[in-house]
């Protein structure tokens, strides 16, 4: 899929509507245009969080280099009570 920059909010809804098309498994969300999401959770150039009731229950390495996927697959299956 091509997306473009987003020139407007409805530009972001669209390419969110692709990323929902292809099933992903979690919720999806859509940042304003002023990006009020990334700069209040400090997400640039890419950081993985987890929110739990409006908390951010873990904040992972800045990316793509500082990402620990096993240590967030560790977290979630603790959070789920999984071995």
């Amino acid at each position: 899929y091509l997306i473009n920059e987003h020139k407007n909010l409805e530009d972001r809804l669209q390419a969110a509507q692709i990323l929902a098309s292809l099933d992903p498994l979690t919720p999806i969300v859509v940042d304003t245009l002023e990006n009020k999401a990334l700069l209040s959770y400090a997400s640039f150039p890419d950081r993985l969080y987890i929110v739990l009731d409006g908390q951010v229950a873990y904040e992972g390495g800045v990316g793509p280099w500082g990402y620990d996927l096993g240590e967030l697959r560790r977290w979630l299956n603790a959070w789920r009570g999984q071995s």
